[in-house]
């Protein structure tokens, strides 16, 4: 109970900290084209402004929107609209409006979602018919040197956790398999493994976006070198 006290102090301390160091709001001030664009097409952008598709969310909406607010999950559902990635990995183990949000455009991505400690490839007729209905199922578990099937991935997101080991792991997988495109992690400052996992992210990458609640680690080619606190 007290250490649950002292780490909701923690958190909120950081929550000041960056409520009081974040700019960048709509974009002004950053130099990275890149950032730029993700700010003012998918953050701010009028474009897409718009709701959620309704009914996209199902499941145990209540427990995920306490520790996920409703404008992140529009966060992760604009960057699959407008970056239209090709594979997307989801190291949820569980189904939830994160799933949902990615498996938007479901149709047309190829979506890989952690179940039993194995990933899965979720089937075109969408996250309700994974346990029934999988196209191919990728035995290796979380490892760097696992996943013949997928040679390198376009976004992944790393749920929160409090097992240290977990998302290093995690992230080190994100890190093998994205070469161009963004590792998304979640509640990077929600516990001490999120919070040192997001540091090391922030200190080994060239550009990274902090949201507070989300982390967004940008990778590829001729990228402008960055850490951007952004007010959202």
């Amino acid at each position: 109970m007290m250490s649950r006290i002292i780490n909701r102090l923690i958190v909120f301390g950081f929550r000041l900290r960056h409520a009081l160091r974040a700019g960048y709001y709509k974009g002004h001030g950053i130099h990275s084209p890149a950032v730029y664009e993700f700010v003012e097409k998918v953050l701010f952008g009028k474009a897409n402004s718009g709701s959620i598709p309704e009914g996209l969310f199902t499941g145990n909406q209540a427990q995920v929107r306490k520790t996920f607010p409703d404008k992140y999950l529009k966060v992760l559902y604009r960057m699959v609209q407008f970056y239209q990635p090709a594979i997307v990995v989801d190291l949820n183990e569980s189904a939830c409006q994160v799933s949902n949000a990615l498996s938007a455009d479901i149709n047309r991505i190829t979506l890989y979602r952690l179940i039993n400690k194995s990933l899965c490839v979720v089937p075109e007729m969408g996250l309700q018919n994974t346990n029934t209905a999988l196209k191919r199922l990728v035995p290796d578990g979380i490892s760097n040197s696992g996943f013949p099937l997928i040679p390198s991935a376009d976004l992944v997101f790393l749920p929160c956790s409090n097992n240290p080991e977990k998302i290093i792991s995690h992230l080190a997988f994100a890190d093998s398999k994205v070469e161009k495109g963004f590792i998304v992690m979640e509640g990077i400052y929600r516990t001490n493994a999120m919070r040192k996992a997001w540091q090391k992210a922030v200190a080994s990458q060239l550009v990274s976006i902090d949201l507070f609640e989300l982390g967004i680690v940008l990778k590829g080619e001729l990228l402008t070198p960055g850490h951007y606190r952004i007010r959202f």
